[in-house]
């Protein structure tokens, strides 16, 4: 567009600090990786008082003496209120800012994005004190935002922290955190529900599956065989041609480091796949992490200067009990029988290198 903003490059400190965000979605198109939404999140200490000398009375000296508390703020991220989508070029090691039109999504945080048809989608996220189920796509050319209006009232429950994949001319998602959902709504959607216990409110985990068809602009569910059991702040991609690979979350509101494979075609689940034993290399257990593919799905299988190439996928950050700094690479051929886990970072206090092979 002609009224685009380059921001400079990120060798910037003021630069990093007006892209900081948290909770935010990106996705990567042609090279570039497009990011929406996310909080600010802002912390100070309240309280406390001062050391100053002039504090002499034994009241100013209860209040010097006095702990001070951390206090936490959240705020909506300015640029999307006025909806522009930042842009980093992975080529030219550049940031850019780009207004967008349309219908955008609100401020939210948690939700989940996909490129398809060179359009990207948004879906779910939380914001403004509620959970959402709203789908809305942007136009990668023309950068306007429309909220898509499906053809029937049905649509997946309203939720965050949630996965959205792009699967032939659909959009899939599965579990995610929402609100409570009656029972006989459960039973229609053939899902089930679980109660988080470390999260003090009425929100809850699920496990139904939805599909969304571009085509006819529809919602429907799926009855999946050997489904997971409710999970949130899971991640999923499309490992190979009919399969999709899932990996961590809270499982139960349990912590997991599984695997799962997901055959689109048969609509069942194969695992989970868990570390033989404790000395064996596996990433902890995680949630709010990144998960991408590394080789293109449609190569897994074919052969490369005489090698069969396997899958390598990148499993960056997140969060456990405490937060994970850490990197993975796991490598993986198409019927998940050969997987080796490899950790391959190194931090220099800004960047992250990845120093290893493709195949």
């Amino acid at each position: 567009p002609e009224n685009f903003k380059m921001a400079a490059s990120p060798q910037s400190e003021d630069i990093l600090a007006l892209f900081e965000r948290r909770a935010h979605c990106a996705v990567h198109y042609e090279g570039k990786i497009y990011f929406w939404g996310g909080i600010i999140v802002e912390t100070e200490y309240i309280g406390g008082g001062d050391d100053s000398e002039d504090s002499s009375d034994d009241e100013s000296e209860s209040e010097s003496d006095s702990e001070p508390v951390l206090v936490r703020t959240r705020k909506n991220l300015p640029h999307t209120e006025k909806k522009l989508i930042d842009v980093y070029d992975i080529c030219s090691q550049l940031w850019w800012q780009y207004p967008t039109t349309g219908d955008a999504p609100p401020p939210d945080y948690g939700a989940s994005v996909a490129v398809l048809h060179d359009h990207i989608y948004h879906f779910g996220g939380y914001g403004e004190f509620h959970f959402r189920n709203d789908l809305y796509r942007m136009n990668l050319s023309s950068l306007h935002w429309e909220k898509i209006q499906p053809k029937t009232d049905l649509m997946p429950f309203p939720v965050y922290l949630t996965v959205l994949l792009p699967f032939a001319n659909s959009l899939i998602t599965f579990g995610g955190m929402c609100l409570e959902v009656p029972s006989n709504v459960l039973s229609e959607v053939e899902s089930e529900y679980f109660q988080l216990k470390s999260i003090p409110s009425s929100s809850g985990s699920h496990n139904a599956f939805w599909e969304f068809n571009t085509d006819y602009m529809k919602w429907s569910h799926h009855s999946v065989a050997n489904r997971i059991k409710p999970i949130y702040g899971h991640q999923a991609t499309c490992f190979h041609k009919q399969d999709v690979l899932v990996f961590g979350g809270k499982i139960c509101d349990v912590f997991s480091n599984h695997i799962y494979l997901l055959d689109m075609q048969a609509k069942v689940f194969k695992g989970p796949i868990q570390p033989p034993d404790e000395t064996f290399p596996w990433p902890n257990p995680r949630i709010l992490f990144s998960l991408s593919c590394l080789v293109e799905p449609d190569l897994v299988g074919t052969e490369i200067n005489g090698k069969e190439v396997k899958q390598n996928l990148l499993v960056v950050w997140g969060k456990g009990p405490e937060v994970r700094d850490d990197c993975w690479i796991l490598t993986v051929d198409q019927d998940l029988e050969v997987i080796h886990w490899t950790k391959v970072w190194r931090w220099d206090g800004r960047c992250m290198y990845i120093y290893t092979y493709m195949y």
